[in-house]
C-alpha cells in the first residue's frame, strides 16, 4: 500500500531511493516473525525521507504562525523537523505578518531558518550516512543518491569519503554490459563502510 501511495504522489525530488529500496525491505523480511526487523528497516528508510525532504526545503525556510504549518507541508514529523532545524540551520529573525490593514489582532509571527553551506553540507553527510544504513553499509551505487540530490557524481564520491566511506571502480561483467540507465554514472561506482568505522572530524566553516 505504502509503495502504490508513493508512486502515485506528485513529490519526486525524494521518492526515488525510496521505491527503489522499498520492495527489497518487503521481499525480504516477509512474514511475522520478521515483523521487527522489517519495521526497523522502514524506520530507517522513513528517517532517510525526511532528510531528503528537508534538503529541498531549500536555504531559506519560512514558518508562518505555528510549526505545525511547515509540518504539514513538509509531511515530516514535528519532532524531527525540530532536530533538523536546529542542527541543520541558524534561526535568521522573526517579525509579525499584519493582516486586514495591519489589524494588530490579526497578526501572525513568521519565523525565518537559514541554511548556510556548512549546513547544507553537513546535511548532505547525514544523508550520505543514512543511506549506507539503509543500504546495508556495502555495495551501494552513489549514482542513485546524487540524483535525488542533483549534484554530480564527483562531488557525490567526495561526500561519502568525507564521513569514512569508501568507494571502488566498478567493473561490470558481460551480463551487465549492455545495460542502460538515464542516470548519470549509473553503475561506474560502489560505496561501502569499511570496519570498523571511523568517520572524519567536520571542520566548521561559514
Amino acid at each position: 500500500e505504502k509503495i502504490q501511495e508513493l508512486r502515485g504522489s506528485e513529490d519526486t525530488k525524494w521518492k526515488e531511493q525510496i521505491l527503489r529500496r522499498l520492495p527489497k525491505i518487503h521481499n525480504k523480511f516477509q512474514g511475522s516473525e520478521k515483523k521487527k526487523e522489517r519495521n526497523i528497516e522502514f524506520q530507517k528508510l522513513l528517517f532517510q525521507q525526511c532528510l531528503q525532504r528537508f534538503y529541498w526545503l531549500g536555504s531559506r525556510i519560512k514558518v508562518q504562525g505555528s510549526l505545525e504549518t511547515l509540518v504539514e507541508k513538509t509531511n515530516i514529523p514535528s519532532e524531527i523537523l525540530l532536530k533538523c532545524l536546529s542542527m541543520f540551520s541558524d534561526k535568521q529573525r522573526k517579525r509579525r505578518a499584519g493582516h486586514d490593514g495591519g489589524n494588530e489582532t490579526d497578526e501572525q509571527e513568521t519565523t525565518v531558518y537559514y541554511r548556510s553551506k556548512y549546513h547544507t553540507t553537513k546535511l548532505i553527510f547525514h544523508i550520505c550516512v543514512v543511506t549506507l544504513m539503509v543500504e546495508g553499509y556495502r555495495n551501494f551505487d552513489p549514482a542513485y543518491l546524487a540524483k535525488d540530490l542533483k549534484i554530480s557524481l564527483k562531488e557525490m564520491l567526495k561526500y561519502f569519503k568525507q564521513v569514512g566511506a569508501k568507494y571502488e571502480k566498478y567493473k561490470k561483467d558481460n551480463n551487465l554490459s549492455g545495460r542502460k540507465s538515464k542516470i548519470p554514472g549509473y553503475g561506474e561506482y560502489l560505496v561501502r563502510f569499511p570496519v570498523p568505522l571511523q568517520f572524519p572530524k567536520l571542520t566548521r566553516g561559514r
